[in-house]
């Protein structure tokens, strides 16, 4: 007789700060991926949402940890010497990767923000764009065990035009995302794509205890 199929285990109930690599199973083995459980929605705590982070931000994150990236190429493309070029100090920080966002929020303290808690920002009054308005990555990275994708939200104002393959130009709505596939070799380093970071907040906690200029619902 064909084998029994097997039961398929019920999802984890959400976690705060979802793993980002497979857990260890019984025995050694890589039990379920985390980036592959469905979103849940919903957030058990406040969370606040910074502005994009400049380039004279990510600057000043360089100059106090020596920080540099294990694959350099297309790394801060658009500075001079680890420092941004005159007039751009205020810009939204580009050609960081996932690793390099994630790193400068950890010094700040905080995480990238979902794209759920990005979404639910942006739709509270007060929410700003940096200009030149660019794309942000999230903390919603998944992998279907071949693939590996993370949503970017926001848009950019540049609109690149000649072939189909090109993303969407132009500022989009707080409901609409991006999947990006992410290449290795610092190929996910762009001119039209920021961060922003997020911190949890206590119930009783204001947003503003994080320098941070939004707040979840």
């Amino acid at each position: 007789p064909p084998p029994a199929p097997h039961a398929r285990a019920p999802p984890p109930r959400r976690a705060r700060r979802p793993a980002l690599t497979p857990a260890a199973g019984r025995g050694g083995v890589p039990g379920p991926d985390a980036r592959t459980h469905p979103r849940a929605g919903g957030r058990a705590a406040p969370v606040a949402v910074g502005r994009d982070v400049t380039n004279a931000e990510f600057a000043e994150f360089l100059a106090a940890t020596g920080y540099a990236p294990a694959v350099a190429h297309r790394f801060l493309a658009q500075l001079v010497d680890g420092r941004p070029e005159p007039g751009t100090e205020d810009e939204p920080v580009t050609f960081v990767d996932l690793d390099d966002a994630r790193a400068y929020c950890a010094w700040r303290g905080g995480r990238l923000p979902t794209e759920d808690e990005w979404q639910l920002a942006a739709e509270q009054p007060g929410w700003s764009r940096g200009e030149p308005a660019v794309w942000s990555w999230t903390g919603s990275e998944h992998s279907d065990g071949r693939t590996r994708f993370v949503m970017l939200k926001g848009g950019s104002d540049h609109r690149a035009e000649g072939s189909d393959w090109y993303v969407e130009g132009g500022r989009h709505a707080a409901d609409y995302a991006v999947k990006l596939l992410v290449p290795g070799l610092g190929l996910a380093r762009g001119a039209t794509v920021g961060f922003r970071c997020a911190w949890d907040l206590a119930d009783d906690q204001p947003a503003d205890d994080q320098s941070a200029e939004e707040v979840t619902a």
